[in-house]
This record gives C-alpha cells, sequence and structure tokens, in this order.
C-alpha cells in the first residue's frame, strides 16, 4: 500500500517526524519503520521533506497509536523537542485516549504494587 504525498516542505504543527515520534513513544526510529513497512502503521503520511520523501504521523493519532500498540506517549518530550513549544498537544490529542492511557498506566503501578505485597509474603 502507498500512502499518499503531500507537498509540504517541511513538518506541520499537526504532523510529527519519526525521530521525534520515536522519541515521544519511547520506541527506536527502526521500530517505526518497520511497522511502516509492514504496513501496521496507517496513520503514516509520506510528505516531501528538505532532503527527499520522509514519513511523518498526525500529532491527533498519536494517542490512539499508543493505546493500539500500548506504548506510553510523554507529551512532555514532544513539548522539549518541538519549536515552538507543543503546549497545544493536550488540546490536539484527543483528550480522553490520554486520560485512558494514565489510568491503564495507573492500573498497571497498582497490580505490580499488589504482585510485590503478595511475593513478599511467600
Amino acid at each position: 500500500m502507498l500512502w499518499p504525498i503531500t507537498n509540504s516542505p517541511q513538518q506541520t504543527l499537526s504532523t510529527i517526524g519519526l525521530n521525534d515520534a520515536a522519541d515521544a513513544f519511547g520506541i527506536s526510529v527502526d521500530t517505526l519503520r518497520r511497522r511502516i513497512k509492514k504496513e501496521q502503521l496507517p496513520e503514516a503520511e509520506l510528505t516531501q521533506g528538505k532532503f527527499g520523501d520522509t514519513y511523518e504521523l498526525p500529532m491527533a493519532s498519536l494517542a490512539q497509536i499508543a493505546q493500539r500498540e500500548s506504548w506510553v506517549l510523554n507529551l512532555d518530550i514532544l513539548d522539549a523537542q518541538s519549536n515552538p513549544p507543543a503546549a497545544h498537544l493536550q488540546e490536539v490529542v484527543n483528550n480522553d485516549l490520554i486520560e485512558q492511557l494514565i489510568d491503564a498506566k495507573t492500573s498497571a503501578e497498582t497490580s505490580s504494587r499488589q504482585l510485590d505485597e503478595t511475593n513478599k509474603k511467600y
């Protein structure tokens, strides 16, 4: 499957490059590229960059991707790397999904503590 090529000369505020996305997800760029190659990341958009074709991900899809792939989305990293700062990301990304991710993390931490306490008893 081929993704449509847009004519944007550089990354816009509505998309994010694979390097920044990988940092935000806490994974390698190669993982993202493998998922794109295997057509497991349909949100990826092929765009014309300064040095040729490059893939970008829509900012609005990041939370959905993180949830589907069981990745943690670190918005602080996105905010620190973006120019201008991406403080608006909380509004761009679906807040319901962010809350679900936070709830899932809290639940996992609770389960981990309970498991640790059970293991200490035995």
